[in-house]
Order: structure tokens, then C-alpha cells, then sequence
């Protein structure tokens, strides 16, 4: 069942991107509008859920593949969304969820580091900006799981040790500890490689 329209506007009054939220959730509520609220929401926030995907698996195909079963759940669990929240939060949790179940797949599959990792490495050699990305990114495919997706999560998506705390379920403390040991092992991988 969908929110009712008053809980979503009392989340959310005052702020036009929240505003934009209540009005996103009641369209796809509405089987009349929830197909073309659906495109919306996909072409609003499918970029940033895959750059994050992409960064946590390390391959196109994994995170398209997370993409995908985040926004069939977005589609078939709208009706679980309760306005605690942004909209984004909560499409951005299912994400987070879907990152973590290709990582414990590739983990099953006994592949540590994407083999693109390997070839990024070879292939940044120069002191351009592309170079650099490569460099990061081929690092970040070295770490572990969770310091991974922590360090994406802080990193590139600037979000709070509160907010990751709540979306991955994990302390303040020892994500801070996962972000510490996470930057070490990113500075030794630019500095030896």
C-alpha cells in the first residue's frame, strides 16, 4: 500500500526536491501514471545508481545487472515506501542491497578482483585526469567487499558515516575504521602501482 498523500507531504513540505518526491511516489501509485513516473525515476537516478554499482562490482555487466533488479524492485515495492525518507534514500538502500548481493555472487564465484582491474592498472601510467580515475578506480576494485562499498559510499557519493550507518547496518565506529584502512590500502595501491 502507498503512503498516504498526507504522511508523504508532511515528510516533506518545504523543499522542492522532496515536493518532487511526493509527487514522483503518487504517480507511481497511480496505475494510470505509473509507467511514465517509472522513466522518470529511471532517467532521474539510473546515471548515479550505476556510477555507484559500476564502482562497487568493477564491470559494466554486474552493475547493470544490480541496476536492473534495483528499479524491478523500486517497481514492484513502491507501495513499501513509507516517506521516512527521500525517495532517492530509499531507491538508493535497494541499490546499495543489490551491490551487495552481485559482490557476494562474484565472491561465490571465487573472483576477488575483476579482471579489469589488472588492465586499468597497465594502462594508467600517465599523470592525465583519466589516468588518475583509472588508477582510483583499479584500487578500489582491490579492496575488500565491505571497504569498498563503504569508501564509494563516503567518497564519491559524500554520504555521512550516519547515513551509511543506516544503510548498510553497520556501526559509526567501524565504518570509520573500514574508511581508515580503506584509504591506506588506495594510497599504498597509487604509490607501488
Amino acid at each position: 500500500m502507498c503512503p498516504p498523500e498526507s504522511d508523504l507531504h508532511n515528510a516533506r513540505s518545504g523543499d522542492s526536491a522532496r515536493e518532487e518526491d511526493r509527487l514522483l511516489v503518487q504517480a507511481l501509485c497511480n496505475p494510470l501514471t505509473k509507467a511514465e513516473a517509472f522513466g522518470k525515476i529511471m532517467e532521474n537516478y539510473g546515471p548515479r545508481l550505476y556510477g555507484h554499482l559500476r564502482r562497487v562490482t568493477g564491470n559494466h555487466e554486474d552493475a547493470d545487472d544490480a541496476l536492473q533488479n534495483t528499479f524491478m524492485k523500486v517497481w514492484m515495492k513502491v507501495e513499501d515506501f513509507r516517506g521516512d525518507a527521500a525517495f532517492f534514500s530509499w531507491v538508493f538502500a535497494i541499490a546499495v542491497n543489490e551491490g551487495r548481493a552481485i559482490l557476494q555472487r562474484q565472491k561465490r564465484r571465487g573472483v576477488s578482483v575483476p579482471a579489469e582491474a589488472s588492465d586499468l592498472r597497465a594502462a594508467s601510467a600517465g599523470p592525465d585526469p583519466e589516468s588518475i580515475r583509472e588508477k582510483l578506480s583499479a584500487a578500489l576494485l582491490t579492496l575488500p567487499e565491505k571497504q569498498r562499498l563503504v569508501f564509494d559510499l563516503r567518497y564519491f557519493e559524500e554520504k555521512s558515516y550516519a547515513e551509511i550507518a543506516a544503510l548498510t547496518g553497520t556501526t559509526e565506529g567501524a565504518l570509520k575504521a573500514s574508511y581508515f584502512h580503506a584509504v591506506k590500502k588506495i594510497e599504498k595501491y597509487l604509490t607501488e602501482g
